[in-house]
């Protein structure tokens, strides 16, 4: 089965290597810049965006609502310093399906990675079946 693309847009490196060290079933590409993001984004078609919170300028609530506007079946991740009610709820407003705070251990990326595969599959799996009733009508 071919990888899915996964798209971790952050200025932090090291948070970035930490997720793709701990990523597996996906291929993986680091941008920094949000508007560098966008234009790949676009240009490829990513499965799952990991974007860091941290990103100047509130970057990152109006990258993910672009990601969403463009692709709306995108899996979104947040991650973050720190998680309180606030953030947790403006990321959920804004089509995360989780976060991680940095710095991430590896447990915490295989668990929230392995619900991104889970919810990526319950998808293709609903297409497939919306497909096969199509087919057989």
């Amino acid at each position: 089965m071919k990888n899915k693309q996964l798209m971790i847009v952050t200025e932090d490196a090291a948070a970035a290597q930490s997720i793709e060290a701990n990523v597996t079933g996906f291929d993986s590409d680091h941008i920094e810049a949000p508007v560098a993001a966008l234009e790949c984004f676009k240009a490829k078609v990513y499965h799952s965006v990991v974007v860091d919170l941290a990103l100047p300028n509130n970057q990152a609530l109006v990258l993910m609502e672009q990601i969403k506007s463009f692709r709306s079946e995108t899996v979104l991740i947040v991650l973050t310093e720190k998680m309180g009610l606030t953030k947790i709820l403006l990321s959920r407003a804004h089509g995360a399906l989780d976060y991680l705070v940095k710095p991430c251990d590896d447990k915490q990326i295989q668990t929230v990675m392995t619900r991104v595969s889970d919810t990526l599959t319950h998808w293709d799996d609903v297409i497939t079946a919306t497909q096969n009733e199509k087919q057989s009508a």
